[in-house]
């Protein structure tokens, strides 16, 4: 899967050398799972709220997929024909 930070995001735009673009997760892994273990890589603090949208190829829209779905159930609803799941990662300070 591959992810980008929005352009419009102050805070990450700062933390993007730390930032993956590409991550390769078990299909078992949950996506709340993901979504700490891309907090732990970006190294970012607990008053940064942190959004991670997955794109739907069919509608052309952004979907936040449940805490709970694996990876695999996401890969298989949203995947792209070229055969990658995308996914924008946002942000903000959640304490101004």
């Amino acid at each position: 899967m591959l992810c980008e930070t929005a352009r419009d995001f102050g805070t990450l735009a700062e933390q993007d050398t730390a930032f993956m673009k590409k991550y390769l997760v078990p299909g078992t892994t949950t996506f709340g799972q993901f979504l700490s273990m891309v907090r732990k890589c970006m190294h970012l603090s607990a008053s940064v709220a942190l959004f991670v949208l997955v794109e739907d190829p069919v509608t052309q829209s952004s979907v936040a997929p449940s805490f709970q779905d694996s990876m695999s159930q996401i890969y298989a609803a949203y995947k792209d024909p070229d055969g990658l799941l995308y996914m924008s990662v946002r942000g903000e300070s959640t304490f101004g």
